[in-house]
């Protein structure tokens, strides 16, 4: 039995291993393959700095042999020659740091870039478990810790194994059991650095998400700006920062202090080996059985031994780092992309359809065993308390959403059906609830609907949306937006919306509350200009207002999760004072 648990725990160690270590650098030497020309000769340029450090101590050997000899002579050939290599590694350093910068920022731009159009291609459901402040922290912060493996810690990775397999190389040819000995010291070093620096890449990985916790805060506070005023909240939320900074601060410190000591107890293993080489160098001077060039030589070799095996250790935290920022950016990329397939050839006004449909979030039934049938040029509203999942039927229809049982579709007038999906929303023309318009022009917003348009249109949507206020401004179309539509109120953000949607000539069109912010008579007056404008079109218009649920032709209400639909919205007409 004590074998058989012994043998779960190793397979689950293996596999968390693997996970966390093995699936990360799959990963990211996958992303490299566009760069990999680039970082072959980054590469080439530290080998090349790697074996000229060693060439040095070649060089000084023999000009100090040449000096300390018995009437010595200057060795103007020695000098060319250290002269060129001095050359040769000023130029490599100058030239790994331009290919480094180049690397890095084409590497970190070009996986941002991957990273935030797999983002906008992948289902709605799945991104939207994961906070906007989050995304960006992982597509900034982790992405130039990915790039930095790439540029920078590969790279001296690289450098630093050549040094160390040169420069032994060349000691082992002058005393072999010296260079066995400095050599000695480095697995201890290395073990104790791996064993710390599994704690660092956890740190890193806390470390991470305590910023997006940070971001994802100070984007939310800044964003609601206006209701942190309202409700004195400017206390509570500097606050709420403090407290996260503290963490912080204290994950920050408890990495540094590890990292301390991956630097304290190789350091301290590793200057052995240096006061060995000095040490032996000495002895053997002293008994005349080397020169003073190969005194020089053997401290030389012995840096470029130890100064590589000294500064590995270092990169273990970045290392560590790099691999949790990698696991974090590799799971953006598992985000699945919507396949799109072929559309039908919907004709004329199209139709929607919900056939037992069931769906839950979080375990909870939104909506189950929902049927609906809005027949193709009808005028449908949708009503139910806040919190029914009246939305949820819109993201069903824009096929934001799968049921998890029954079938949601589009169908025209000749019964030409089509489940809904990606490719089935340029049947539908949306205006969600809130406001949702860019930052940028009015143009821009409207052109979001069709990027064709010509002014004549975007100024007859205008109209159609009782948006004629555009007209007015001083810049008219080209009036530039804030973020959340700034610099026009929460109405007239709305009726902008609307024109945006009407721009898209969709034959099916859903109102998402999207007349809250608008008094009735506007509201009224948008409703008779769409029954005018899009006789053909088919409407579903979710709100809660009677009045305008009166201009529907029929009416269905969500109730428990369950739809249910109702005689006429025609028989519910109610006036101005809601009788």
């Amino acid at each position: 039995m004590a074998f058989a648990d012994r043998r779960i725990r190793f397979q689950a160690y293996r596999k968390q291993f693997a996970r966390e270590w093995f699936a990360p650098l799959r990963w990211i030497w996958r992303q490299s393959r566009p760069h990999r020309r680039r970082i072959q000769a980054l590469l080439a340029t530290d080998v090349l700095l790697a074996v000229s450090g060693v060439a040095v101590a070649l060089v000084n050997k023999r000009l100090i042999d040449q000096a300390a000899r018995a009437g010595g002579f200057f060795d103007p050939p020695g000098i060319v020659l250290l002269v060129f290599v001095m050359a040769v590694s000023v130029g490599c350093g100058s030239l790994t740091g331009f290919l480094s910068t180049l690397l890095h920022e084409r590497f970190a731009f070009g996986m941002r870039e991957k990273l935030y159009e797999q983002i906008i291609r992948s289902g709605w459901l799945p991104v939207s478990v994961y906070h906007t402040g989050d995304m960006i922290t992982r597509l900034t912060g982790d992405a130039e810790a990915a790039a930095d493996s790439i540029s920078d810690l590969l790279p001296n990775a690289a450098q630093l194994c050549i040094r160390i397999i040169f420069a032994f190389w060349v000691l082992c040819v002058y005393e072999p059991l010296l260079a066995v000995c400095i050599l000695a010291v480095g697995p201890p070093g290395a073990l104790a650095s791996v064993y710390f620096g599994d704690k660092i890449r956890r740190l890193h990985r806390d470390l991470k998400d305590n910023e997006s916790a940070y971001r994802s805060y100070m984007q939310e506070s800044l964003s609601h700006h206006a209701v942190v005023k309202a409700f004195q909240m400017e206390e509570k939320c500097a606050d709420t920062i403090a407290e996260m900074r503290k963490e912080r601060f204290s994950l920050q410190h408890r990495r540094s202090r590890l990292t301390g000591l991956v630097n304290v107890s190789t350091n301290g293993l590793f200057s052995l080996g240096y006061m060995l080489a000095f040490g032996w160098g000495i002895y053997q001077l002293a008994r005349g059985e080397i020169t003073y060039g190969t005194m020089s030589l053997y401290i030389g070799l012995a840096s470029q031994v130890q100064g590589p095996i000294i500064a590995l250790p270092t990169l273990i935290p970045k290392a560590m780092g790099m691999l949790a920022s990698v696991g974090r950016l590799s799971e953006m990329d598992a985000l699945q992309r919507e396949p799109y397939g072929k559309a039908e050839a919907l004709e004329g006004p199209v139709g929607a359809r919900l056939d037992n449909v069931r769906l839950r979030y979080n375990r909870e039934a939104i909506v189950q065993n929902a049927t609906l049938d809005i027949a193709p040029g009808t005028h449908m509203g949708l009503v139910g308390e806040s919190g029914a999942g009246k939305t949820t039927i819109a993201r069903l229809l824009l096929g934001l959403i799968e049921p998890e049982d029954g079938c949601a579709a589009l169908y025209d007038a000749r019964g030409v059906r089509q489940r809904t999906g990606p490719e089935t929303r340029s049947f539908v023309a949306y205006v969600p609830q809130g406001n949702t318009l860019f930052s940028g022009s009015i143009r821009e917003n409207l052109r979001v609907g069709n990027a064709d348009a010509a002014d004549a249109e975007m100024l007859l949507a205008l109209d159609a949306a009782e948006a004629g206020f555009v007209r007015l401004l001083p810049d008219g179309l080209d009036t530039v937006l804030l973020e959340h539509g700034g610099a026009v109120s929460e109405g007239q953000a709305q009726r902008i919306a609307i024109a945006r949607a009407l721009l898209r000539k969709s034959p099916l069109l859903i109102l998402d509350e999207a007349t809250s912010a608008l008094d009735l008579d506007t509201e009224r007056a948008i409703m008779r200009n769409l029954r005018a404008s899009a006789e053909k079109t088919t409407l579903l218009i979710i709100s809660h207002r009677p009045t305008l649920l009166g201009l529907c032709d029929c009416c269905c209400r969500l109730d428990g999760g369950v739809l249910i639909q109702e005689h006429d919205a025609q028989k519910e007409r109610v006036n101005d004072n809601g009788q």
